[in-house]
């Protein structure tokens, strides 16, 4: 009898205290944010001087770290697990944990959560200034040695045969001498562009096309100290020639009578206005000219000839000035009498029948078609209970595939049946998917929301997890009606089992939930049951 009172006694205390503990941080969906206040761009400090650290914060009510920046660099913590509610904290200008900070105009103050998560900084550098007070008996600090590619950047794309400026930044003595290499996307294989040169911040490169003969690439520069104790490399870029031809492909058969586009690529900067395009023989003698001073609008419309003799050419694309060229050999047959057009038809693949998509996760919707490329497609979800329609897209291009995005807060259900169907704009052309189902990555399979299970009587909780999650244990509460856990049932159970649970015979008859939850408590299910009185 002691024994149950004093049970009864932790469980009226845990409820509170576990209520008062989710209070205190952050509610599932509410968006964090910090902000620094002061000091925020362009104000001047004496080193050594009081100055108050300020910030706001919403929905966070932890612990922050907070440190100071120079140059954009972090250079050390000035305090750390500081309770966010105070809003502020009194600094001694300069001052961090491993010393002092010398003068500057390019601090910046960050205040991040103690768990990485969410961070903020200093709109704008603020100023520490020089004093000739040096009573402090602290140990000065000097910025960190830094490195950083900054040319090429994203989306440059450089030719073959032209010289291009690789260029860098850092805080290196203008005596180092630094090693410049060409990375493959692959990441194997480094070219050395430069051995040896020195710490200028800018280096001019000729890509030399003899070298690097290839039609387009990516690739990234690296630049490093000579001994090797500092390294940077630049965001991809591609390296091309100056002119690409896109279509025909190599070796590609085009027929006779048939109208085909000639595509290239002329991203560099070729000083010509235009091109001249000509049909070769395997010996690349001109044997038709296509086009003559055509624009550099990168693409030709070509009906080919019928009284073309089929075989082996070559299509050429010559710039009419400083000839650059791009060619590749096509084969050219006879026309081949087309059969009568199928019937417009469409297949999906994904989903097929049994797949099991889960909430929180994005899927593409695949499929097959004979409409034209260019056709347009809707694309809608149906209830298998009732038939109801949800459009997913009114009008996507037949490009084969579509993103799919489920919205757990859309489809909040354990699983549920549906089916997908892809029809043109009129309804003419369609296809439906079998059931397939969308359910919650962790899903509770026993007890079911009807189910009544007694008291002093053992039963199976069972629940599978899917959808690629990599939690490796669970935990199982049990929840009164108001969501609140009134008993705890057991933890670090595997994934993917069951669990034999005897209901107390001290339960109070009524309507529960079973809550599972994985040790993060990122996946969570509850399934409603009754419990009745013994048999």
């Amino acid at each position: 009898m002691k024994r149950k009172i004093f049970s009864n006694f932790l469980i009226a205390i845990a409820i509170p205290l576990c209520i008062l503990f989710f209070d205190l941080f952050p509610v599932s969906g509410q968006e964090i944010q910090l902000k620094v206040l002061t000091p925020n761009g362009n104000e001047k400090y004496v080193i050594g001087s009081m100055v108050e650290i300020q910030w706001t914060a919403k929905n966070y009510l932890g612990t922050i770290d907070i440190l100071l920046k120079k140059n954009d660099f972090v250079i050390g913590e000035i305090a750390n697990n500081i309770n966010v509610s105070g809003g502020k904290f009194s600094w001694k200008a300069g001052m961090v944990k491993i010393g002092l900070a010398g003068p500057s105009d390019t601090y910046k103050i960050l205040i991040r959560t103690s768990d990485d998560k969410y961070q903020d900084e200093s709109n704008a550098p603020f100023a520490i200034l020089a004093t000739t007070l040096s009573a402090q008996n602290v140990v000065p600090i000097n910025d960190p040695t830094r490195l950083a590619v900054t040319k090429p950047d994203a989306g440059t794309r450089w030719c073959l045969d032209s010289q291009n400026s690789i260029q860098w930044t850092g805080n290196l003595t203008a005596a180092a001498s630094m090693k410049i290499e060409l990375l493959p996307g692959s990441g194997s294989g480094a070219k050395v562009i430069a051995h040896s040169t020195p710490n200028s911040g800018n280096y001019q490169w000729k890509i030399n096309l003899a070298q690097y003969n290839f039609n387009e690439g990516v690739f990234k520069i690296k630049i490093s100290t000579t001994d090797g104790g500092l390294v940077s490399e630049s965001a991809p870029f591609r390296i091309g020639r100056d002119l690409i031809l896109l279509t025909p492909k190599f070796n590609q058969i085009w027929r006779k009578g048939g109208n085909y586009r000639i595509e290239w690529l002329n991203d560099c900067n070729i000083p010509s206005n235009a091109v001249k395009i000509e049909l070769l023989d395997t010996d690349k003698n001109t044997v038709l000219p296509l086009a003559v001073g055509a624009g550099l609008n990168k693409s030709y419309n070509w009906t080919i000839p019928g009284n073309l003799a089929p075989g082996e050419y070559h299509i050429r694309v010559t710039t009419t000035d400083k000839q650059f060229f791009a060619e590749n050999p096509i084969t050219i047959e006879e026309l081949v009498q087309a059969a009568p057009a199928p019937k417009p038809s469409i297949t999906i693949t994904q989903p097929n029948v049994g797949s099991q998509w889960c909430s929180g996760q994005k899927y593409q919707i695949q499929w097959g078609s004979t409409l034209p490329p260019d056709a347009k497609l809707k694309i809608e979800l149906l209830s298998t209970k009732n038939a109801a329609k949800e459009l997913l897209a009114g009008s996507v291009p037949n490009t084969g595939f579509y993103g799919f995005s489920i919205d757990p807060q859309q489809y909040p259900f354990n699983r549920r049946s549906f089916r997908l169907k892809l029809s043109t704009l009129d309804d003419a052309v369609f296809f439906e998917t079998a059931d397939f189902s969308i359910r919650k990555p962790l899903l509770i399979e026993t007890p079911k929301n009807t189910d009544t299970w007694h008291k002093g009587r053992s039963y199976n909780i069972s629940w599978t997890l899917g959808c690629n999650s990599t939690a490796q244990t669970v935990r199982l509460d049990l929840l009164d009606q108001y969501n609140h856990v009134i008993l705890y049932i057991a933890s670090d159970l595997p994934v993917n089992q069951a669990y034999n649970w005897r209901i107390p015979d001290d339960i109070i008859p009524g309507t529960y939930k079973i809550k599972i939850s994985t040790p993060d408590n990122q996946l969570t299910c509850e399934e409603p049951f009754n419990i009745a009185d013994a048999l």
